[in-house]
């Protein structure tokens, strides 16, 4: 009779058992690796716990990074569930696995982290899987050089996993800050990169037609063009859409507003404005004398307008 009882039940048993995959991480911003691992635990877990560290990693903060993957969940479905800990997202997985028994866990670490979880080896509930390293042909995928190319407004595609839009990306990234937090409207900057990061998401709350951005380059070194009274201070190149920046010697604010004014002519180039100009030489060439007083009044206006609206708040 005990048999046959046990016979009867334990399908039941069985079938209340589920399987809990935990993906815990930095994910400071998540991207299109971090992406390929959750889609490759959700092939085999009933449900996947991705758990945030709190810490702030180059201005990326935890609210941002549950805001992407806030994104990625839209094609990812609701088996997941997204978590940020207050504490080590190591001790939330310890400490999950050793209240839940009852459960089978797989536990996917990083790059580096398979030592921390070393003392889940050998449990029979649980599986330990390496998170991997997802390459395309420019290399690894990582989060450091995520965050330069953000930082820089670089093209930022190959991070991107497929079907996840470069515009919904940019609204989730800078989402979750403080300002946003504490019910103001706008953030103060920090620094130089997150001021330039700050003053693009402006001009794209606007609807200014900035995207695709350009790719941007800061020159910190130029000795002689510095020591040139009427050297360089920025330029936009339709070519290979960029913007160079030549900062060394130069106030932030004055490199800000040479910034806002090289992303008018992006504007141009977008509206395929700047192919008949042949000259640098605003004397020479009517249109060029236009598009060059069209980028100094808007382009100060437009700083001007983002310098208000985050100091007059």
């Amino acid at each position: 009779m005990n048999s046959l009882v046990k016979e009867l039940i334990q399908p039941l048993l069985e079938a209340t058992t589920q399987t809990v995959a935990l993906y815990p991480g930095k994910f400071k911003p998540p991207h299109r690796g971090h992406f390929a691992v959750v889609q490759q635990l959700l092939d085999k877990a009933d449900k996947v716990i991705i758990v945030i560290s709190p810490i702030t990693v180059d201005g990326i903060t935890a609210q941002q990074s549950e805001a992407v993957w806030n994104l990625y969940k839209t094609l990812l479905g609701d088996k997941i569930d997204i978590k940020v800990v207050d504490k080590s997202p190591v001790k939330y997985v310890l400490d999950t696995v050793k209240e839940n028994p009852e459960d089978n866990f797989m536990v996917a670490y990083g790059k580096g982290e398979e030592e921390r979880y070393k003392s889940l080896v050998g449990k029979p509930n649980v599986q330990i899987i390496d998170g991997g390293t997802i390459s395309d042909k420019e290399g690894n995928l990582n989060a450091t050089d995520f965050r330069n190319a953000l930082q820089t407004n670089q093209d930022i595609s190959r991070f991107l996993p497929d079907g996840i839009d470069y515009q919904d990306f940019l609204k989730a990234v800078t989402s979750g800050t403080l300002e946003e937090n504490c019910g103001c409207q706008h953030s103060q900057p920090t620094d130089f990169k997150n001021a330039l990061a700050l003053l693009t998401k402006y001009m794209l709350d606007q609807g200014m037609n900035i995207t695709p951005l350009p790719k941007l380059r800061i020159i910190n070194n130029d000795v002689k063009n510095a020591k040139n009274i009427l050297g360089r201070t920025a330029y936009y190149d339709p070519n290979d859409c960029s913007i160079t920046l030549y900062t060394l010697n130069r106030h932030p604010k004055d490199v800000l507003r040479s910034y806002t004014h090289e992303m008018i002519h992006r504007i141009q180039d977008n509206e395929g404005r700047l192919g008949n100009v042949n000259t640098t030489n605003t004397n020479e060439d009517g249109d060029l004398d236009q598009l060059e007083r069209e980028a100094y009044e808007h382009g100060n206006m437009t700083f001007r307008n983002w310098e208000d609206s985050i100091k007059n708040v």
